[in-house]
């Protein structure tokens, strides 16, 4: 399994075969660097893969395999020279992937190039793949040297040593950041831009069988989708998947394969990922698994196989995420590029729900703040900050009104670490909409070092009250 899923290779490297003819008992200057860079890449990733096969370029005819190999790959390195501009075979390597299509990636990850290079011997700027123009790529030769060689022996500081690392720096962030869209669920499905619906009927959201431990999950996601009123919303029941333009299919798998159906091998949700599969649509089916879900010790070894095999599906566009925002994920697949983004709005509450985070030993002196809180009625939840997980911190988050965080002279730092880390973890702008620092008594005089529109200073007033707390709770009355 390569180090991004969906691809089959993590690396494929574009270079002029007349760069790479063997010297007396070495091997071409291109293998050896391949050598050393897979070994570099290796032991930043066990999955690490490159695809080679020197067999393959002897001639100068496009080998169907290499087309199929650079359609595959993740990251593609050209080792420049004036050989490889003169080689046509090398121009249409470049052309095969600038043309790749892939679902979910384009040419840049971020501010990062899928298509990297280096510079084996001096070749004009002009005559570099366009995408690379604009790039610094390492130059394996100087004005007095024409060419930096391998050292017979290890030299950390020898500039060929030196270009190596570099090259193998750059290529693992480009892989290392695909990898984490991927993971998380960020990369939005290419796709899924169709820009109108009228060929295809209304648009439509499939909710395929689940497992019993994921049922009242996708009931809840089956409510939340069918309040949008943005598409319908259809429950599957039977093997078949409705197919279209128009039509999204939505799978969710957890640590249990569910029950075989009747007469069948296979559960009533892998029946249908496979007919929503078979029927090549026109959107790929969306299929969720939790982010923290883990294979290992899994059973049955045939479902643990199963969770394994869609990380490297490429027919699927899975998505890594908590579950809290899987509703989004599917609203922004579904939605027509024409459509505007529908911001939730969110309404006012009377009974608002407020989380206390804190550092404080002892929680006594947060008495009279909980009393303030309750008698405007709130509801409250107090929870020492370290104690729980950042992805359950940032869970609670999605479902509170405000967030209060208390602090006094000896916690003051520890409580601006916490109020940068909750606009950090915050996945909507919506959620929560008011903040407040708190300052618990004695007072110290110190501003909150923490500043946001959002966010309330309150200090603690001489009688122990807090003076500053009607602005909290009068912006948690405002509409997001």
């Amino acid at each position: 399994m390569p180090v991004v899923p969906g691809f089959q290779f993590d690396l494929f490297i574009s270079y002029a075969h007349n760069d790479d003819p063997p010297w007396l008992d070495r091997p071409g200057w291109v293998t050896e660097f391949i050598l050393g860079l897979k070994d570099g890449l290796k032991a930043k990733s066990r999955d690490f893969t490159l695809w080679s096969d020197p067999k393959l370029r002897t001639g100068e005819d496009f080998n169907v395999a290499i087309g199929e190999a650079i359609a595959a790959s993740a990251v593609f390195l050209c080792v420049l020279s004036p050989a490889y501009d003169d080689s046509p075979y090398c121009k249409k390597e470049v052309a095969a992937f600038r043309e790749q299509r892939h679902p979910s990636f384009g040419m840049r990850v971020g501010s990062l190039s899928r298509m990297q290079a280096l510079v084996l011997d001096a070749l004009p700027q002009d005559k570099w793949p366009p995408e690379l123009r604009t790039t610094s790529p390492y130059c394996f030769f100087s004005e007095t040297v024409d060419r930096f060689n391998k050292p017979a022996d290890p030299d950390e500081h020898h500039p060929y040593v030196q270009g190596l690392w570099k090259v193998r720096n750059s290529i693992w962030a480009a892989l290392d950041e695909m990898r984490r869209e991927k993971e998380q669920g960020t990369v939005i499905e290419q796709s899924y831009n169709i820009g109108s619906y009228d060929s295809g009927g209304s648009p439509t959201v499939c909710l395929a069988d689940v497992a019993d431990d994921l049922y009242y999950k996708r009931e809840s996601l089956r409510t939340a989708l069918e309040q949008l009123k943005e598409f319908q919303v259809l429950t599957l029941t039977e093997p078949s998947v409705p197919s279209g333009p128009a039509v999204l299919s939505v799978h969710l798998f957890g640590q249990f394969p569910g029950r075989p159906l009747a007469g069948k091998d296979l559960s009533l949700s892998r029946l249908q990922l496979d007919a929503a599969l078979a029927g090549n649509p026109a959107r790929r089916p969306l299929v969720w698994v939790a982010r923290d879900l883990k294979t290992e010790g899994l059973e049955p070894e045939a479902h643990k196989q199963f969770l394994e095999s869609l990380l490297n599906n490429n027919a699927i566009e899975l998505v890594r995420s908590g579950f809290e925002d899987l509703k989004d994920e599917i609203q922004k697949r579904i939605r027509p590029k024409t459509s505007p983004v529908v911001k939730t709005v969110r309404r006012v509450r009377e009974d608002p729900i407020v989380y206390i985070w804190h550092s404080i030993p002892d929680a006594n002196p947060l008495a009279p703040l909980k009393t303030r809180l309750k008698e405007s009625n709130c509801g409250i939840s107090v929870f020492p900050y370290s104690a729980v997980p950042p992805d359950k911190l940032q869970s609670k988050l999605a479902f509170c009104d405000g967030l209060v965080v208390p602090y006094t002279a000896e916690t003051k730092s520890s409580a601006e670490e916490m109020m940068t880390a909750a606009f950090q973890l915050r996945r909507r702008e919506e959620r929560p909409i008011a903040f407040a620092a708190v300052e618990l008594p004695p007072p110290t005089g110190d501003e909150f070092n923490f500043e946001h529109p959002s966010v309330v200073a309150i200090h603690s007033g001489p009688n122990g009250n807090f003076p500053e707390l009607d602005q909290f709770l009068g912006k948690l009355e405002e509409d997001g």
